[in-house]
């Protein structure tokens, strides 16, 4: 086991199969040098010393720190003995530019045998100052404590928002105040500013009136006799440890059974009484839920070709990479002809047809104030940090500056750039081996302000499908007052009808692999063309669809932006609204229920 500050900026590393250590390994980021491996070793008392183990733990580095019990006993590191995995670890040493740091004291005492020196550092290119030995575990092993004359690389502090602690009536002043007169953009360029100008007026504002608190766990508070307790525990083996006298050893022993006794109760009454609080109505319930089902942000060195990558920085590209193969599986499918003919009709209908077709259909800001209302206030933000609790807080000027804006972006068939940025976030899938770099799947968290607008666009879109009748009625999926149940009913109707005239029902189900990465876009935009939608529909699909980035990050750590040519954005609003209408011509049997 290797525990490591949540502040310092490290990667773990997978070490290579070893003959007869345990080691686990983690690399430390250092400022102006290259990161130093830290591995913490164990030789069971059985096992010989190899040192071709040895040699292994100090290849993959420069900067080298090994530390831990390698039961290698020499008069060298202060041992009134010698071994053979001792001679073992003198010779490497000797042959080697390696350095064995050791305390003065001993550090393992043993109940029936004299003390002696197991626990040491082995360094390359490490300055090391003189480890000492602090008596303070339960342990018949003695820690050692030393410093390291480096400068480690410190991640920032994480921080978020404390909305209890708000003062909403000065947010939404600041706000005001530094908002211009509603804007008269003309160009997709100037909407552009606008936006960025309007998003970085919320975060100023959101600064001034909000506090933060810094996100870290709680250290445990214990009963002033459980501390008294500990300090007598440790007193007594501090004293088994100078004087070795027997009755010592027998205080030290029952007052350490006591102390585990009285934790694991004190434990339990307060996890007790924690749920004992809990009932289904709770959100504390649901955040305890979530808690454990969470799957782990931390990803291990991925394997590729062979090789190891265990830097976030290295892991970031690797995974960009793998997530941008998925929208490259389905371009070179069809025909080359087909394909042509469709995207230059495409190209010709926005090249031909002018953006600004009347009627439009504007927003207003009841409806923008609907729309800010369904957002979910736990969702988390994109790239812009702008959350949904500081888009519920909006002053009335702020929301009118907004409603202008979208209604700009209806007029000019534009999606603002800053709004088409994926923050991706790795998740790993159930059942995979988390080292292969294709059992993740990407999260995309998108901006706020952009969900508020696609949610704009959602209700034109819906407003069409319904008054065209452009979805099929056995399309279930994504659509009001369809629900599973009612299509499972379907299904279970129509089998029983075939029973009835003794006929036989067949089915076919499909999965489509990677759905809304392998959408042909061109494709899509040409049958909203042929559902006949409004202009200025077909110019807002066709710019919020083009264009697009993302980029993976990992905690304090991102890669190069990639531009998918293909797909459609995960965690879109509108994406499953398009999707329907991509699949909705599907061909259709002669006889189908």
């Amino acid at each position: 086991m290797l525990l490591v500050r949540q502040t310092l900026r490290h990667d773990p590393f997978l070490l290579p199969p070893l003959n007869s250590l345990e080691a686990t390994a983690v690399y430390i980021y250092l400022k102006h040098r290259p990161p130093l491996l830290v591995t913490s070793t164990y030789l069971p008392p059985t096992s010989n010393l190899s040192q071709n183990d040895l040699t292994t733990l100090f290849s993959p580095n420069d900067t080298v720190l090994i530390m831990g019990d390698l039961n290698s006993k020499h008069p060298y590191w202060n041992n009134s003995t010698t071994n053979r995995n001792g001679s073992t670890l003198l010779s490497y040493c000797q042959s080697h530019p390696v350095t064995i740091h050791y305390p003065d004291q001993p550090t393992h005492y043993p109940p029936n045998a004299p003390p002696s020196v197991l626990d040491i550092m082995i360094t390359h290119r490490c300055p090391l100052t003189n480890p000492i030995t602090v008596p303070s575990l339960a342990s018949d092993h003695n820690p050692i404590v030393c410093k390291l004359p480096l400068q480690p690389t410190f991640l920032p502090q994480r921080t978020s928002y404390n909305f209890s602690g708000a003062n909403w009536t000065l947010f939404r002043t600041s706000i005001d105040s530094a908002l211009p007169p509603l804007p008269t953009t003309r160009t997709p360029r100037e909407l552009d500013e606008d936006v960025t100008s309007f998003s970085q007026t919320i975060l100023n504002s959101a600064t001034r009136a909000i506090p933060r608190y810094s996100i870290h766990p709680r250290s445990p508070h214990y009963p002033p006799h459980l501390l008294i307790l500990w300090k007598l525990k440790n007193y007594y083996r501090r004293r088994s440890q100078r004087t070795r006298n027997i009755v010592d050893t027998h205080i030290h022993h029952a007052l350490h059974l006591l102390f585990l006794n009285q934790h694991a109760q004190i434990r339990n009454l307060r996890w007790s009484n924690f749920l004992s609080s809990l009932h289904p109505q709770s959100p504390k319930l649901w955040k305890v839920t979530r808690y454990f089902k969470k799957p782990s942000t931390n990803i291990p060195p991925l394997l590729h070709q062979g090789s190891q990558i265990y830097l976030s920085s290295q892991k970031t590209e690797l995974l960009v990479q793998q997530f941008e193969l998925s929208y490259k599986l389905t371009l070179t499918l069809g025909s080359t002809y087909h394909a042509s003919k469709i995207t230059n009709a495409v190209t010709s209908f926005l090249r031909e047809n002018p953006k600004t077709i009347h009627p439009l259909h504007y927003t207003n800001v009841y409806e923008l104030k609907r729309c800010i209302s369904s957002l979910k206030p736990r969702s988390a933000p994109g790239s812009d940090d702008i959350t949904p609790p500081l888009l519920r807080n909006l002053s009335y000027k702020a929301i009118s500056y907004l409603t202008r804006l979208f209604n700009l972006m209806l007029k000019l068939g534009h999606f603002p750039t800053p709004w088409k940025h994926a923050k991706v976030i790795p998740v790993p899938k159930p059942n995979k081996p988390l080292t292969d770099p294709t059992s993740y799947r990407p999260i995309s968290l998108l901006s706020a302000l952009g969900k508020l607008f696609e949610r704009i666009i959602a209700t034109r879109l819906h407003f069409e499908i319904r008054t065209k009748h452009l979805l099929p009625p056995h399309q279930f999926g994504f659509r009001k007052r369809h629900s599973t149940v009612a299509q499972l009913a379907r299904i279970t109707d129509h089998i029983t009808h075939g029973f009835n005239l003794h006929k036989h029902s067949g089915m076919i189900l499909l999965d489509l692999e990677k759905a809304y990465d392998t959408v042909w876009q061109h494709g899509l935009l040409y049958k909203l063309i042929k559902f006949n939608l409004p202009t200025y529909l077909v110019f807002l699909m066709n710019s919020f669809l083009t264009g697009r980035s993302f980029a993976v990050h990992l905690p304090h750590t991102c890669s190069s932006l990639k531009f998918p040519p293909a797909g459609l954005p995960q965690g879109a609003v509108l994406s499953t609204i398009l999707f329907s209408l991509y699949i909705a011509d599907i061909p259709k049997p002669l006889t189908y229920y």
